[in-house]
């Protein structure tokens, strides 16, 4: 796909741009264990210091071989990636054509069983984040900050038991990002917790 930094229109004229000066920027991504990362979604954010970060990011999923080749327009672009509970975030400084072969690395999780008062499983019941909090001052990455502020509520309520009533729940934990869940089935809901990484 093409990806190209965000522009301030000051006229409805339509924008020309010249797609021949956009570089090539080919991406191979691999497991934690070097196996093809199939079907990782990723998407480029744009670093512009007057528009700050791009809002409408371009978006794109690596093939069987956890491939992806980009067409973008030089300049900084940070990358985000995430397949099942892991993932990879850099900073590329694009000045022509490139190629990368990132790892992703395992995300932090929090795992754990949900029973009933029996003591038996419960299957098929849903997390729902209920609240967050951020306190400011910490040495956070601010792109990665905004990526977890943006994406980690929706990544916490994928989440759901399986027939043993086990979970596991990924996102990014941040010094200082704090969320607290409960899960749901039906009428019943479990006492909110705070997330808290294995």
């Amino acid at each position: 796909f093409v990806a190209l930094h965000p522009r301030k229109l000051d006229s409805p004229k339509p924008m020309i741009v010249d797609l021949s000066v956009l570089s090539c920027v080919q991406l191979q991504f691999t497991t934690p264990t070097g196996a093809p990362a199939s079907n990782t979604s990723l998407f480029l954010l744009s670093s512009i210091d007057d528009f700050g970060i791009d809002v409408a990011v371009p978006r794109a999923n690596t093939d069987m071989a956890g491939r992806v080749t980009l067409m973008v327009e030089p300049g900084t672009w940070h990358v985000f990636a995430r397949h099942e509970r892991t993932m990879f975030h850099t900073r590329l400084e694009v000045d022509g054509d490139l190629e990368q072969k990132p790892a992703l690395v395992p995300m932090p999780t929090m795992r754990g069983r949900l029973v009933d008062a029996n003591n038996q499983p419960i299957p098929g019941a849903n997390l729902h984040w209920r609240s967050s909090s951020f306190s400011s001052g910490h040495n956070n990455d601010t792109v990665l900050l905004r990526i977890a502020r943006s994406c980690n509520s929706n990544w916490i309520g994928q989440t759901q038991t399986d027939a043993n009533g086990e979970f596991a729940c990924a996102w990014i934990d941040l010094p200082g990002l704090g969320y607290e869940a409960e899960f749901r089935l039906g009428d019943r809901e479990t006492p909110r917790f705070k997330l808290t990484p294995d």
